[in-house]
């Protein structure tokens, strides 16, 4: 008999080791788990280098709100996500050197960690260098992994929920139709012609998830994801050289604050939100327009995220979809594209880009008066153009890039690694198989740097800003959508 009964325990323990098969550590995690967190990655200086514009003219001078590296922990069926929203303008070599940290801390594989940023053009350079960057790379890595951390013991049975609504008058193209027929392809500042119409519509709409979680002590988890850069507090505006997350810090606050009289987020009076704000196809868009006239959010600060933020509430406190799925799924595809080469064929204006490149580089940045005179006497409409026109003779023949795609319960993600424009992320949106399907842009890639603005035909053929700098051959963009929605769709398949 006690054999019997030996035999009937070793089987028993044995059953229950089977049981916790799969996941890290041999754990089976059975159904949806959230976790958030979020460190601050503020300098403990001033003086650094500023993202967006010309990092080496924009040294901070102070800081309007925080910037900070926020971390949502997702597991289910045995697999575990850390999804990130940095506040930085794009994912570099040195953010995305944080992804074997954040492996190495918490025995999460590589391709499970997604590193994705706000865009702010108010956020610390991080490739620059500026004094002390050596030592600010190594907290931010730090605070990566804290949050990875922090965020995995945060995790707590969740429901997931979808909606979106689409907002009025906060995203515009900045591309437009001039009254004499002429088009306008900065999209600041005016034009005698004056304003008729965008060449091309933008697409406002604004995707909201939620995690209900069921413990009384957790907090419901808030994505959001909208086509709109992050360029309020740009270098034109009244801050200049102030470090800030920009409209997404504003928007997540009103989330996870109450409002007050004024309209105003209340930081002593936290709601049950949660919020992390992804940016969407926003290539082309802007939240802004010097030549409309939008009262009382164009251009303005903190308006247009109090705003932003107050329609996200619209859809969390409406009748939201509930997920049905089965589980998460992850896909990534190689894609290899062809570079831009156009007019590196013309060697005299090749010299002078070069010319202005190395000006640049001597006087300390591209906003110095000689380099602006020198751009004006040799007719370029920017200094960016010369120097797209230079990184084009430099460029190989083609890049080849991984293209991350994920599936929650049924709702699809997308991480590009790129600037993808508006146009190109509807055109994914309208044909995927999914509901919802987040297009997240300014996201990882396997090569460890950003690939910069992925236009649209009409951008190349109007040869607008983002067609002078792209690293992408004509067509590219169109192609992208295409493949994009041909994987989501074996994606959706394999659930």
């Amino acid at each position: 008999m006690k054999k019997i009964i030996s035999l009937l325990l070793v089987l028993m323990m044995l059953l229950g080791l089977c049981a916790c098969g799969g996941g890290e550590g041999g754990k089976n995690y059975e159904g949806l788990q959230v976790g958030f967190a979020r460190e601050s990655i503020l300098p403990d200086q001033l003086g650094v280098q500023i993202a967006g514009g010309d990092a080496a003219a924009r040294l901070s001078d102070g800081y309007i709100d925080e910037v900070a590296a926020t971390c949502i922990a997702i597991r289910e069926g045995g697999e575990t996500i850390l999804l990130y929203t940095i506040d930085f303008i794009t994912v570099d070599q040195h953010v995305y050197a944080a992804q074997a940290d954040i492996a190495a801390a918490t025995g999460i594989a590589p391709e499970n960690i997604i590193l994705n940023t706000t865009h702010t053009h108010n956020g610390v350079s991080i490739r620059s260098n500026w004094q002390g960057v050596d030592e600010y790379r190594t907290m931010y890595r730090a605070a990566a992994v804290t949050a990875a951390q922090n965020a995995i013991a945060d995790l707590s049975p969740a429901t997931m929920y979808y909606g979106s609504t689409m907002t009025e008058n906060m995203v515009f193209v900045r591309h437009y139709l001039m009254n004499d027929g002429t088009t306008y392809g900065n999209g600041h500042g005016s034009t005698e012609s004056g304003y008729k119409e965008h060449l091309y519509p933008s697409d406002g709409e604004l995707q909201v998830i939620k995690f209900a979680r069921a413990a009384e002590d957790k907090k419901d988890v808030v994505l959001m994801n909208l086509g709109a850069h992050a360029t309020i507090n740009s270098a034109s505006n009244n801050a200049p050289n102030s470090i800030s997350a920009d409209w997404p810090y504003n928007a997540r606050s009103y989330v996870e604050y109450a409002v007050d009289e004024d309209g105003q987020p209340d930081t002593t009076q936290p709601t049950d939100y949660l919020c992390a704000v992804f940016e969407a196809a926003a290539g082309d868009q802007i939240p802004n327009s010097n030549m409309t006239d939008i009262d009382p959010y164009g251009n303005k600060y903190p308006e247009y995220g109090n705003k932003i933020g107050e329609y996200c509430m619209g859809v969390l406190e409406g009748e939201m979809t509930k997920a049905e799925g089965s589980g998460i799924q992850l896909k990534v595809h190689k894609y290899t594209a062809a570079t831009m080469k156009e007019g590196i064929e013309d060697v005299q204006r090749l010299v002078q880009a070069k010319e202005l490149v190395a000006l640049s580089s001597q006087k300390g940045g591209y906003s110095h008066p000689d380099v602006s005179a020198k751009v004006a006497e040799y007719g370029f409409n920017n200094y960016l153009e010369a120097s797209g026109l230079v990184s084009r003779a430099n460029y190989p023949e083609s890049y080849s890039m991984e293209l991350h795609l994920m599936s929650i319960d049924g709702v699809s993600f997308i991480f590009a690694p790129y600037e993808m424009f508006g146009v190109t992320g509807r055109e994914i949106k309208d044909n995927s198989p999914y509901d919802m399907t987040f297009v997240v842009t300014c996201s990882e890639n396997s090569m460890g740097y950003h690939m910069g603005y992925l236009p649209h035909e009409y951008a190349c053929e109007e040869k607008f800003y983002e067609y002078s700098v792209t690293k992408f051959a004509r067509g590219t963009a169109e192609d992208l959508a295409k493949t994009y929605v041909a994987l989501l769709t074996e994606l959706k398949g394999a659930e």
